[in-house]
This record gives structure tokens, C-alpha cells and sequence, in this order.
């Protein structure tokens, strides 16, 4: 019986290949590579490095290796460990590990998929935790009827960062759909379906759309807020212009 280490790292917001055929248009399959001294590494046009059985060592300079293909580099990239066990019997999982007939490339690619899913929505639930922190006090201010003051132009322009990033990065990796590999491999897809299960991946991405959707409709509220402002801004210029019209209008009828 064999045991290895699984490590999924989102390095950045897109990796660009180097291969003719993951250049290909329509091509969004991911690469597994075996790596010198053995173990392998699965990369992901949206980002995501899983390393298998690699020593921190050897796991450092094959991730070092993809610097160069990185789009937008994460300042602190999220890590999603697992251990793999390999039991020659059956796919499932185990109460400390994931158990697999054999290390097949199919399968490790199976299990890449669910961890490189599962450490894009971890990075994309702090980016969201952080933009309800931000949030918060704001609503508190709304509902105290407090206007909203020049600070929150700020706010609103990182909120709208923020939902382009989930838009952008789930319209990538496609959380709730199964991977291209099970078209050609379905015999892979109880293993699929039993780590997506364990990850939590279908209800993970759900409180997410639903979080999103709350920001979404505070920012929108925000919004007409300031633009309703600048609107009665702009009414009160026309007002003052009308009455210094009508002051100089006077003023040339009295002289």
C-alpha cells in the first residue's frame, strides 16, 4: 500500500500554456507532467498547480518553473492538501485519505480536478469575506438612514472588482459541471462524484452565488444612492444659475 501527498496551489488568475496542444483553440483540459525523480504535476489554464508526491523541495522548483506562464500572480496563494492512498481495491474516500485503485493518470487527474475547484472557491470565499467586511458598516450606515459619504466611491469600485473576479474565474473552472476527461473515462465518475461530495464543491459555490448576489444588490443600491446625490447636486447648480439670472436681470433693469 502506497501513500503520497496532494498539494493544489492558485498561483495566479491564468496560466498560460506552452504546449501546441493545450494552445489549441477550445482546448481547457488540463496537463498532467511527470516531474524528475518522480511524482507528478497537473496545471490549469485558470491558475491552479496540483503537485503529487513531491518532496517540499521538489514541489518548490517544479512550481518555480511555472513563474513564467503566470497572469496576474496571487500575492498570497491559497493551498489545498490532501493524501492520497493507494489500496489497489477501489476509488473512494477514506477517514484520512483518498483512496485509489492505482495511480493511473486518469485518476490522478480526477483528483486534481476537485482539488484545483475547491482552492479557487477557498480564494474566491476570502476575497468574499473580506468584501462583506467592508460591506458591513455601510449597510449599518444605510439603515441608520445615513447617506452614503465620498468614501464609499471607493468601496463601490472594489466591490465591482470583486464580482468581475468571481465572474471571470467560475466562468473558468466551471465549478458545477464535470470535467471534459469523463466524457472519454465515465467509469471515473463515482470517484468524481464521491470527492466533489467530500469537498462540498456544489454547496460551497452556492453560498457563493448567493453572497455575491447580496453584495451585488448593496452595490447596486449604493449606486443609485450616489447617483441620486450627484443628481440633486446638479439640480441645485441650475437653481443657483436661475437665481443669479434673475439677480443680474434685475440688477440691469434697476441701473
Amino acid at each position: 500500500m502506497r501513500t503520497l501527498s496532494a498539494r493544489a496551489h492558485h498561483l495566479a488568475a491564468r496560466l498560460r500554456p506552452t504546449s501546441p496542444e493545450a494552445r489549441r483553440p477550445g482546448s481547457g483540459r488540463p496537463l498532467l507532467a511527470p516531474v524528475d525523480g518522480g511524482g507528478w504535476v497537473a496545471t490549469f489554464s485558470y491558475g491552479v498547480a496540483v503537485t503529487f508526491g513531491l518532496d517540499d523541495g521538489a514541489e518548490a522548483r517544479a512550481l518555480a518553473g511555472l513563474e513564467s506562464q503566470l497572469e496576474s500572480p496571487s500575492l498570497r496563494p491559497e493551498v489545498e492538501t490532501a493524501l492520497l492512498r493507494v489500496t489497489g481495491a477501489h476509488d473512494g474516500v477514506g477517514p484520512d485519505a483518498i483512496e485509489l485503485v492505482d495511480l493511473d493518470p486518469h485518476r490522478l487527474l480526477v483528483v486534481a480536478e476537485v482539488l484545483a475547484r475547491s482552492v479557487v472557491l477557498a480564494d474566491l470565499e476570502a476575497q468574499v469575506g473580506h468584501t462583506f467586511d467592508r460591506v458591513d458598516p455601510l449597510t449599518r450606515r444605510l439603515s441608520a438612514g445615513l447617506r452614503p459619504d465620498g468614501r464609499e466611491r471607493d468601496l463601490l469600485a472594489q466591490i465591482g472588482s470583486a464580482l468581475l473576479t468571481r465572474m471571470r474565474t467560475l466562468g473558468r473552472v466551471e465549478v458545477g459541471e464535470k470535467p471534459e476527461l469523463l466524457w472519454d473515462h465515465p467509469e471515473l465518475e463515482p470517484l468524481f462524484a464521491r470527492l466533489s461530495a467530500e469537498y462540498d464543491l456544489v454547496e460551497r459555490d452556492r453560498a457563493l452565488t448567493r453572497k455575491m448576489d447580496l453584495v451585488s444588490d448593496v452595490s447596486g443600491t449604493l449606486f443609485d444612492l450616489l447617483q441620486s446625490r450627484q443628481m440633486l447636486r446638479v439640480e441645485w447648480y441650475i437653481v443657483i444659475l436661475i437665481l443669479f439670472d434673475i439677480v443680474l436681470t434685475l440688477w440691469g433693469l434697476g441701473h
